[in-house]
Parts: structure tokens; C-alpha cells; sequence
């Protein structure tokens, strides 16, 4: 569940770069450099040199980059689709493959009720890019909702996101599971691929406190 918390963010986030495409925002070069799975291990150096050579290559025009259309429309089905699974998860059932999820989605006793409307506007073809947005944060207050309500993370205050990386609620809910976990669970990555990754993300959040993590996602509460 954690997981798939903080994708739905990335996905938003990612929606909201390609869709805003501000000129040579400061933000469009921030990248967060995670340590290393293990000291000194040369394999997590040398992605990010790659990564950092590709920045610098396209430095005078990386402000204006923009993903290409395609790409805009399969990022965001992809953010619906995890809040979707998200949905079946709160609800203890195992969510189909994508051929049947939005049949069975429709079956769910309490998230469809919740979630259906904000769903349903929101994979609309018409429905415009901006509103598309806003359904996105939509889906995100209503499962951070429930994930309170079932006492999965403790109640906390509201956030307002920030116009730039967007409204990452998904991943301080991410923060709030990791810490709850005992740390034989943390080393369980379900998917295999992701293994090295997703070991480096999950040992440094666990590091973090609460401000710090809410720091680095740019959220600010309503009441400052």
C-alpha cells in the first residue's frame, strides 16, 4: 500500500510538469540524490553521473522541456489506475487486472461511493487538463481520508501543495506507513525490478522526521 501511495504523487507531478511547462522554472533542476543501497557502490554513482551529464547537455533548454503529448495522457491514466488499486486495497480485496478493474471497482461497497464520481470525470476525454488536475487531488484527499479514518496513519493537519511539484499527499500517507513498519517488512520489494530502487528510497525516508519529510514534498499546512 505504501507504494503505491507515493507513485500516485509521481504520477501527479509528473502530469503537472508536462502540463504547466513553466520557462526555466528553478525547480526543473532540483533532483533528490538518494544514498546508495551499500558504501561506496559504484553502480549508484555512475546512473547518477549519467544523470547529471544529461542535465548539463540540455541545461539551456531543459526549462522549456515538455514530454510529448502521448506521454502526458499515459502518465495520468497511470496515476488514476494506482488510486484505483489504492481503493481496493483500503478495502481488503485484491484488485483485478486492467481488463475487469473498473467493472469491479463499481462493486466496492465503500471506496466506489467515495471515489466513482471523481473517477469517472476524471478519465473522461473531455474533461480539461486543468480539472484533470484538480480530480487528481481530489482522489488523494479522499484516500488519505480513509487511510485515517481506518487508523492506517494518524489524523494530521491539512496541507496545501505547491505549484510547482504539486500536491504530494500520497507520499507523506508513504512517510507515516513506512515508520509503523517493522523493519523485516521494509525489506520485502514485491516488484523485483524495483528492488534497488525502491531499497535506497525506503531506507532513507525511514531516516527522516516529520518535518523534514514535509519540508522536501513542499507541503505546507493550512494553518502557517
Amino acid at each position: 500500500m505504501y507504494r503505491r501511495s507515493w507513485k500516485i504523487d509521481w504520477a501527479r507531478a509528473t502530469c503537472a510538469w508536462m502540463h504547466h511547462g513553466n520557462p526555466t522554472p528553478a525547480w526543473a533542476s532540483t533532483f533528490v540524490h538518494p544514498p546508495p543501497e551499500l558504501p561506496g557502490d559504484e553502480r549508484h554513482r555512475y546512473y547518477w553521473h549519467l544523470l547529471e551529464s544529461a542535465l548539463a547537455a540540455n541545461r539551456d533548454r531543459y526549462g522549456d522541456y515538455q514530454l510529448r503529448p502521448f506521454e502526458k495522457p499515459i502518465t495520468f491514466a497511470r496515476a488514476v489506475r494506482w488510486a484505483v488499486q489504492l481503493a481496493f486495497m483500503l478495502e481488503k480485496r485484491y484488485y483485478p487486472y486492467d481488463k475487469w478493474t473498473m467493472a469491479y471497482f463499481r462493486h466496492l461497497p465503500r471506496m466506489y461511493g467515495r471515489l466513482g464520481s471523481i473517477v469517472d470525470e476524471a478519465v473522461d476525454i473531455a474533461t480539461g487538463w486543468e480539472r484533470k488536475l484538480e480530480l487528481l487531488d481530489a482522489l488523494s484527499d479522499v484516500l488519505d481520508q480513509t487511510m485515517v479514518e481506518d487508523g492506517i496513519i494518524p489524523p494530521h493537519p491539512t496541507f496545501v501543495g505547491s505549484p510547482t511539484s504539486g500536491y504530494r499527499l500520497m507520499e507523506f500517507a508513504y512517510w507515516e506507513i513506512i515508520r509503523k513498519l517493522p523493519a523485516d517488512l521494509l525489506a520485502i520489494i514485491p516488484q523485483w525490478e524495483q528492488v534497488y530502487l525502491e531499497k535506497s528510497v525506503v531506507a532513507y525516508v525511514a531516516t527522516l522526521d516529520g518535518p523534514s519529510w514535509i519540508a522536501a514534498l513542499n507541503l505546507t499546512p493550512v494553518d502557517e
